[in-house]
């Protein structure tokens, strides 16, 4: 090891010694009460909504985002904010509007945005129906609950976690750069998730046209999911399907990621890896077209009558039989 090199990892160490100190002092001081070290002075608020909507749109840094159905029938928005940064509510044209953006300066966002507490806000809808929901984010994160029917849900974000119930909607669209997506129960159209760095999470989909589930540095796990065609593709991750019947075409693409299948079903489908194994049980007859560069090959007799299975992989084996 040259001198530089161990001066600088000397260094390193230093400094990850003095920031375990400098918390283990703050915590004691505060009691073992983390929140006292929160620098943001945060209150909740509660906006009444006042006027009739049918769209949502919501535009916010950092703040967390909950839907609730109102039992009472009034809508209203319950925000946890600080004074300088209040989240604004308004309805125009039939478009409910709640925007809370910060400062472009990083010293004063880290200053209100907190360390153990975040903004929120809870929307209290009148009813289940929405015909447009649109969401953006930065950092923030995103929960839509089971039993809202919508007509197109838009998510977009850098940094976050959105969670969708089981919901009606025409379609779905869910585009994070670093988050994760879980999606379960949700009854839709055309359902579109991608991620940049972040896993993908989809259980007991019913989409009547297709589903696109696509990220480059994640997982993809796919549970009871019925839909005409899926498209599932990750660079640096496995792509998992279980229960899943897919009537016209699964397309799977991984590069350094094993593909699993266990009962799942198509009417024709291609995979291909890279340096990754595909594996799996299908429910339906498949005509055979299985190749590996460096690896085995084990699949069923082919079946004429079948639809098309077209299997690639470069350095992994392939290994496929059908469900009992």
């Amino acid at each position: 090891m040259n001198r530089t090199l161990k001066t600088i990892l000397i260094l390193a160490a230093c400094l990850i010694a003095a920031g375990l100190i400098v918390f283990a002092a703050a915590y004691f001081i505060s009691g073992g009460d983390l929140s006292k070290l929160q620098p943001a002075d945060y209150k909740e608020v509660t906006y009444p909504i006042e006027g009739e909507f049918s769209n949502v749109d919501i535009d916010v840094d950092v703040s967390r985002i909950e839907f609730r159905i109102s039992e009472d029938g009034s809508a209203k928005a319950v925000c946890f904010e600080t004074e300088k940064h209040p989240h604004r509510v308004t309805v125009e044209d039939g478009t409910l509007h709640i925007v809370c953006r910060y400062s472009s300066s990083f010293a004063d966002n880290v200053m209100n945005w907190g360390v153990f507490q975040a903004p929120r806000v809870t929307v209290y809808l009148p009813n289940a129906e929405l015909n447009k929901l649109t969401i953006q984010t930065d950092t923030g994160k995103a929960a839509i609950p089971s039993g809202v029917s919508v007509s197109d849900v838009s998510v977009k974000g850098d940094t976050g976690r959105v969670t969708i119930g089981a919901i009606e909607a025409k379609t779905i669209s869910i585009a994070l750069s670093t988050g994760d997506i879980t999606i379960d129960g949700a009854k839709t159209g055309v359902l579109t998730a991608g991620c940049t760095t972040g896993s993908i999470v989809l259980m007991n989909i019913e989409a009547a046209e297709g589903v696109l589930a696509q990220t480059d540095t994640g997982a993809i796990a796919i549970t009871g999911l019925t839909a005409e065609t899926l498209h599932a593709s990750t660079d640096t991750g496995a792509v998992g399907l279980k229960d899943t019947e897919i009537s016209l075409s699964m397309k799977i693409a991984t590069d350094t990621g094993m593909v699993v299948l266990d009962r799942c079903g198509a009417g024709s489908m291609e995979i291909t890896t890279d340096t990754g194994s595909v594996r799996g049980t299908l429910t339906t007859r498949m005509s055979f077209d299985a190749r590996s560069s460096m690896g085995s090959v084990r699949v069923p007799e082919s079946d004429s009558s079948g639809g098309s299975a077209k299997i690639t992989t470069d350095t992994g084996s392939i290994k496929i039989e059908y469900a009992e």
